[in-house]
């Protein structure tokens, strides 16, 4: 059966009952009423009201502007305040005017009695007060009484310019004593110069004593006066940049009446000082461009010492930040670095005298290395505390008699007890040094030659040896600067190379390490 719709299978022959007939709608005009013009008039009328409203309650200006000429900044600020005037809108400028007091205005852009809204834009002119920069012609003052110096002040109105009164035995009541004007020349003087006038009192009474000015004065004269006036006199001493050494700085009281046995005391300049830098903060090559600068400081290098610090100056003898004379002499503790060699510090292992070793591993600790000293006796043919052999380790390695070392690090060494020593030998008349004898004596540490000439006497001769000290820049601490050997009453000297006498005597002078004088 082919498709039919829902409609045609209750149908016959494919035909559709009526009511499945479409539908057609036919549209109906409506009725349109007449405009109500009343109610026209009256939206118009509440819209402009409504306008009017918020322009007036919103829009229109209605803060008067105020006269503020002569008025300070505080009474602007309240006004601000009141209206709830938009700050950001309020512009201040400054400037200087003689006839108007600082912090007052004298000008501003919109003129009083304007409306204006709270966002209105408003410059003001602020007076600064007189200019301190002007030039002022310094007077004649010591011609002037106190009335004529109030004129002075008042008419050029000096900013930093007073009067102090005070006795005086010899000037008239009313005039002035003298005068004090700082940092600048009279020639230069402006409305901001510091200017102190002294104006006297008349002569003091019986029992009080009139204070006089010694500032700029020689110490001498203030100490003559006190004594005369049987105060009790005492200084104290600073340095200054710009008193000449001897001169008085400043004294106390600096002005009024004493009593017989009050206190006056005066500051003394000891001329300029110079401050300490802090040499720690330097480096070395900073260190060295300020040695060679001509410093107003004799800086020399103190002591050396190991240090893992980064520092190349570790410590100095007068603190950073010190006023000192000029001259003064500050000693520097420098750092000679993180590691050491055994030979640069004459430490002597195998053949050496234990005894020595202790010693030396003292002395290295105080200049920063720390060395744990492990020592084992053993049976031996060899002087008894001879070193016959040792280790050099920390605890994570081994190291070998030339490698550099670090600065904690332990030294196990074995030595001789001389139990199997043999009979000592009878002394020898005579004997040649060797020329590695000769190298230790002219080119090794001190501690190696006394350990040298201690082997020799082991074997049984009677050899002495003198240590002279002496400054040499060129050789470092400890090592010969020069060697000379003798017989045993000096009455004559050898060559190194000579057949020398088994009680030879050494006189080995050894460098400090210092430039001398």
């Amino acid at each position: 059966m082919a498709d039919k719709d829902f409609l045609s299978q209750f149908s016959e022959e494919g035909k559709k009952p009526d009511s499945f007939k479409e539908e057609v709608l036919t549209p109906v005009a409506k009725e349109r009423k007449p405009l109500n013009k009343g109610l026209l008039v009256g939206i118009i009328v509440l819209l402009i009201i409504i306008i009017f409203l918020i322009w007036w309650l919103f829009l229109r200006a209605r803060i008067e502007m105020p006269n503020f000429f002569g008025e300070t900044k505080n009474d602007l600020s309240a006004w601000v305040k009141q209206y709830d005037i938009d700050a950001k809108g309020i512009i201040l400028k400054e400037e200087y005017n003689f006839d108007h007091p600082e912090g007052t205005i004298i000008d501003q852009s919109i003129e009083s009695g304007k409306k204006i809204k709270e966002n209105a834009k408003i410059d003001f002119v602020v007076s600064l007060g007189p200019d301190p920069e002007e030039a002022v012609n310094f007077p004649d003052l010591k011609s002037m009484d106190k009335n004529d110096v109030q004129d002075f002040i008042d008419s050029n109105k000096l900013l930093k310019t007073k009067m102090v009164t005070q006795y005086s035995e010899t000037v008239e009541t009313g005039k002035v004593i003298s005068y004090e004007l700082k940092g600048v020349a009279e020639d230069e003087f402006k409305r901001g110069s510091q200017l102190t006038i002294y104006i006297s009192k008349g002569v003091a009474p019986e029992d009080e004593i009139a204070v006089e000015n010694f500032v700029g004065q020689a110490a001498g004269s203030a100490e003559s006066w006190a004594k005369s006036k049987k105060l009790e006199y005492s200084e104290t001493e600073v340095f200054s940049s710009t008193v000449d050494a001897g001169l008085i700085v400043s004294q106390s009281p600096a002005k009024g009446t004493l009593k017989k046995g009050d206190k006056f005391t005066v500051t003394v300049s000891k001329g300029k000082g110079v401050s300490v830098p802090d040499f720690k903060s330097m480096s070395k090559t900073g260190l060295e461009s300020y040695m060679s600068g001509g410093s107003d400081l004799a800086v020399t290098i103190g002591t050396e010492k190991y240090s893992g610090s980064g520092s190349y100056v570790l410590d100095q003898s007068v603190a950073a930040g010190r006023m000192v004379e000029i001259g003064t002499t500050v000693r520097l503790t420098v750092n000679k670095g993180s590691g050491w060699y055994l030979d640069d510090e004459g430490v002597v292992l195998d053949g050496g005298a234990v005894d020595r070793l202790s010693d030396k591993v003292n002395s290295l600790g105080e200049i920063g290395i720390n060395i744990k000293l492990k020592k084992t006796e053993v049976e031996s043919a060899e002087t008894k505390g001879m070193i016959l052999s040792h280790k050099i380790y920390t605890s994570k390695k081994e190291y070998s008699d030339i490698e550099k070392l670090p600065l904690s690090i332990t030294i196990e060494v074995e030595v001789s007890n001389g139990a199997m020593a043999p009979v000592t030998p009878e002394t020898p008349e005579s004997f040649y040094l060797t020329e590695d004898d000769i190298d230790v004596l002219n080119n090794k540490h001190i501690d190696r030659i006394k350990d040298l000439i201690a082997n020799y006497n082991a074997k049984g001769y009677n050899l002495t040896v003198d240590v002279i000290e002496g400054p040499s820049a060129s050789v470092e601490a400890g090592f010969p600067i020069e060697t000379k050997v003798f017989n045993n009453d000096l009455s004559e000297e050898y060559s190194l190379y000579a057949k020398l006498p088994a009680d030879a005597k050494f006189v080995v002078t050894v460098s400090t390490g210092e430039e001398g004088e």
